[in-house]
């Protein structure tokens, strides 16, 4: 049945940097994906839980009556969907508009499934299961759960990003786990992944203890991770929050993410250009602001998102013809800015501040009684400069000191005047 509300569907565009956006309302969507041998979405309504089918070049919304989001094969014309209240996961000829049941009662408790077929079509993941359509065999349940993103890295072979925010290589034949990054501490921290299967690397993203964002490009043969996008450095920017949706065209040329900042009132379009090895900001605090996430691509030109603050709003985005004449204009701060991370803290905190002027700042630790500990910081920066600094709980010998109270103050002069921002820090041990 036609929903009447999505019939009606408005489309208008806005003009942005070197790029045309255009907005699919009014409906409400918790999940999608895109089906690329007809360029239409398929989405799940917010209210009603039907699975509805978008066609962007018409604007005109079906309902199906399909039980989730599909999962779509890579070189045929079907589709893997999976009936929350039966169980049941059915293979979907969308030629034919049939659905054959391949695994009875797979409990699985994930609202937003995760999943994708092998580059052959001969498997395919769906949560913490894979499953062999030549050998008809469902694998048990392997120690890397809760799994938030997955990639065929072969036919025989998966990357995966799981909730413990770490990425293993993965062999559902042999039960093999390799992993391939992995972080201790709590900073810095894997916000998301994507894997460039041409290129056999893989692209992730990290947030930094000072909150930096930091885009990476990893190796899968010979282990070299190499940083190609500082949030700080090339912005002048802190205090994000991570960059996340991270998606590659379908010819894998270009990766689109999403910058999301601290204060989540704000957030911002990436691509990096795999040919020139760029990063490109496609906007600057967006108009339509908010938390965006499920970004996907419609094609080699255009890729679609959401917006949660708007009733989970679908938006598209198509490129320039020429890429690279998107230019990424460094943010210059209004303010002073000072911050630390984190605190309390029990083996080092790391501090960041940023200028908007030209300036000599002097940075110090003192502790309850007033006596200075350390001052670890003195010189002259330029105008829209951040910097970060990291003390691991030593005093000017080198020694450690002891658990307590201790105020770092951060003393600026810019050309006579003066500015003076204090921390509180917990330091224990």
């Amino acid at each position: 049945m036609v929903r009447l509300n999505a019939v009606l569907a408005i489309l208008f565009i806005t003009s942005l940097i070197s790029a045309q956006q255009a907005q699919f309302t009014p409906f409400s969507s918790q999940a999608y994906s895109v089906d690329h041998f007809t360029g239409e979405v398929y989405c799940r309504d917010w209210v009603s839980w039907a699975v509805l089918k978008l066609d962007p070049k018409t604007k005109v919304i079906t309902e199906t009556d399909l039980p989730s989001v599909p999962i779509f094969a890579n070189k045929s014309h079907i589709g893997i969907v999976y009936d929350f209240g039966t169980k049941d996961v059915y293979r979907y000829d969308f030629e034919t508009k049939s659905r054959t049941l391949i695994i009875d009662s797979l409990n699985i408790d994930q609202d937003l499934l995760v999943g994708s077929f092998s580059p052959d079509d001969k498997k395919f993941v769906l949560a913490d299961f894979e499953y062999n359509f030549t050998t008809g065999k469902l694998y048990e349940r392997s120690n890397v759960n809760d799994r938030s993103k997955t990639f065929w890295s072969s036919d025989s072979s998966l990357i995966i990003f799981n909730q413990d925010r770490n990425i293993y290589h993965y062999y559902p034949e042999s039960r093999k786990v390799d992993t391939l990054v992995a972080f201790s501490e709590f900073y810095p921290q894997v916000t998301d992944i994507a894997y460039n299967s041409k290129l056999k690397k893989l692209f992730y993203s990290t947030i930094e203890a000072s909150y930096n964002l930091l885009l990476h490009e990893f190796d899968i043969g010979t282990r070299k991770d190499s940083g190609i996008y500082d949030m700080i450095k090339v912005e002048g920017r802190s205090l994000a929050k991570q960059f996340i949706s991270l998606s590659w065209s379908p010819d894998e040329k270009m990766l689109a993410f999403i910058g999301l900042y601290a204060t989540q009132s704000d957030a911002d379009l990436y691509v990096y250009h795999a040919d020139s090895a760029k990063v490109f900001k496609l906007t600057n605090d967006l108009n339509n602001a908010g938390k965006k996430y499920y970004l996907n691509w419609l094609d080699n030109k255009t890729f679609i998102f959401q917006n949660a603050t708007e009733a989970r709003v679908l938006y598209s985005y198509t490129l320039s013809s020429d890429i690279t004449d998107v230019k990424i204009k460094k943010q210059v701060p209004s303010s002073y800015s000072f911050s630390n991370y984190p605190n309390p803290f029990n083996s080092s905190t790391i501090f960041c501040f940023a200028v908007p002027e030209r300036c000599s700042p002097e940075l110090s630790i003192y502790n309850s009684l007033g006596q200075k500990v350390k001052t670890f910081y003195t010189g002259t920066v330029e105008k829209g400069s951040t910097e970060r600094i990291s003390w691991n709980g030593t005093d000017e010998r080198g020694r450690g000191v002891s658990s307590g109270i201790y105020y770092a103050l951060l003393n600026i002069d810019a050309q006579g005047n003066k500015n003076s921002q204090a921390i509180k820090l917990i330091l224990i041990k």
